[in-house]
């Protein structure tokens, strides 16, 4: 029998006004079972004290490595860290979060005994004063499951999202799609293509990573910007599905969602821009039914569905019992 062969992992960390969140991340990298890997922490020009804390880092730990760049967004300190990876594999965690002590060891056991082309692990939001520590030891259990089928459940929200961290992913499937530069929902963008390009994905159900929202952060911001990449977005994943009736269905489920907290979030939509209302509106209209019947729809868009019979302001109304 042939020894397994233990993948080596770059874990790239973009870096950028986390000052007071730094730490706890390196931490939980410093706690990994998992031994045979780097991290690259992506300085993406920080205004604050962050350039010198990670070469304080890169100092203290020979697997940590620091990579100074002028500021180009999270998409661009990510794309910077993947070109000078040396890992077999990626994996990214953003610095104001943090990771379980299993977190590698879980995600790289199945690639290396079960052969899956890609893993992910389930995610939990926390906040500051949560802890990240367990007492267990080992590598979490997981399934391997089509690549088809688990991207249907991330398209109907029912696990995890289309975010970038909390998977392991061959270094040259992420250089062969790289985060576009300047976009917000960059991993809407781009966590589709590595589903669409792979034919095994190895299931983590344990919540191994801890996913922290600052309050300001990207996600939070509801601008012009938001409005465009978001709609954007959104439909280029229903369009990279459409050959496929099961995930095309799923996609525009997906879809549906983003359309409904744009009209939620921008009340004025239709005044600014009434190209993007139109579009939307009549996206929602044409689909509403489908999400409303289908056996594989969550609530929350069951429930857009239903506002959406009373236009914008339904929405509006309805989204805000937030209803998981």
């Amino acid at each position: 029998m042939h020894a397994e062969k233990k993948p080596t992992v770059s874990i790239i960390v973009p870096v950028y006004r986390v000052e007071k969140e730094l730490a706890r991340c390196v931490k939980s990298l410093c706690t990994q079972t998992y031994r045979d890997f780097e991290a690259i922490l992506v300085d993406d020009g920080s205004p604050d004290q962050c350039p010198a804390l990670c070469d304080m880092y890169a100092e203290k730990y020979p697997w940590i490595r620091t990579l100074h760049k002028e500021n180009g967004g999270l998409s661009d300190a990510r794309n910077a860290g993947v070109k000078i990876a040396r890992g077999d594999y990626i994996t990214f965690v953003d610095s104001d979060d943090w990771v379980s002590p299993r977190y590698l060891q879980s995600l790289v056991t199945p690639i290396s005994k079960k052969r899956a082309d890609i893993s992910v692990v389930d995610f939990q939001s926390v906040d500051h004063e949560s802890s990240a520590y367990e007492a267990e030891e080992g590598a979490a259990s997981f399934v391997v499951m089509d690549a088809e089928k688990i991207f249907i459940r991330i398209l109907y929200q029912t696990y995890r999202d289309v975010c970038a961290w909390g998977i392991l992913l061959p270094k040259q499937l992420v250089l062969a799609y790289p985060f576009p530069k300047g976009k917000l929902f960059e991993d809407l963008y781009t966590t589709y293509h590595y589903y669409l390009s792979v034919k095994k994905v190895a299931v983590i159900s344990e919540k191994l990573y801890y996913y922290y929202q600052r309050p300001g952060s990207i996600m939070g911001k509801r601008n012009d910007q938001f409005v465009f990449d978001l709609e954007e977005s959104s439909s280029l994943i229903v369009k990279a599905c459409q050959e496929n009736p099961e995930l095309w269905k799923a996609a525009k489920s997906k879809r549906f969602s983003n359309y409904c907290r744009i009209l939620a979030l921008i009340p004025d939509l239709e005044t600014r821009y009434p190209e993007i209302h139109r579009k939307i509106i009549e996206t929602i209209k044409e689909d509403r039914w489908d999400i409303l019947w289908s056996a594989s729809t969550r609530v929350k868009n069951k429930i857009g569905a239903l506002a959406s019979l009373f236009g914008g302001r339904g929405i509006r109304f309805f989204y805000h019992f937030k209803v998981k």
